[in-house]
């Protein structure tokens, strides 16, 4: 951080030089999600939907922005839907309805949020683990052995996401 910080101002600077028409569009995001127990875009023990949201909307929110459609064919082949809704309504002040469900799959985890449900584990080859995150925002009480029936629901529509999106 402290390396762009003269990149941006200097930036800032040559812009103000610019006639309004001239100057750049330019849109700089930087947010923390970094809470105690743990590293990642979607979520942690401090409420970030927002935040959350950036991560997983970020390609549909650019596409709006710059008046793009997302591609049905790129280099012959249909990418993967994106699942993902723009942001543009809340810049604006409005209120859009978020997702009924976020799935992912990084290096050290899998997961779907559901409502006030997550289902996540570190590998594929560990157990699932439950949470309710109305009541426990800090994923300190693993519900799965409580909620077997959810576990087993749940990890069906991941697997379903999983392949949906072409998630290795």
């Amino acid at each position: 951080m402290a390396r762009l910080l003269p990149l941006m101002v200097l930036a800032l600077v040559l812009g103000l030089n610019l006639r309004a028409d001239e100057r750049p569009n330019i849109i700089l995001i930087m947010a923390d999600d970094m809470g105690w127990s743990d590293l990642g875009c979607c979520g942690g023990e401090i409420d970030t939907p927002n935040i959350d949201s950036l991560a997983y909307d970020g390609m549909a929110t650019c596409l709006d922005l710059a008046g793009l459609d997302y591609p049905k064919k790129f280099n012959q082949r249909e990418p993967v839907p994106m699942e993902g809704k723009s942001l543009k309504p809340i810049f604006n002040g409005k209120v859009r309805k978020g997702h009924n469900e976020i799935g992912w799959k990084c290096g050290k985890g899998r997961a779907l949020m559901s409502s006030d449900w997550k289902l996540v584990r570190a590998r594929d080859n560990k157990p699932w683990e439950l949470y309710d995150l109305a009541s426990d925002v800090g994923e300190t009480q693993d519900l799965a052995m409580k909620h077997p029936e959810r576990v087993k629901d749940m990890a069906a529509r991941y697997q379903a996401w999983r392949k949906r999106v072409g998630a290795r």
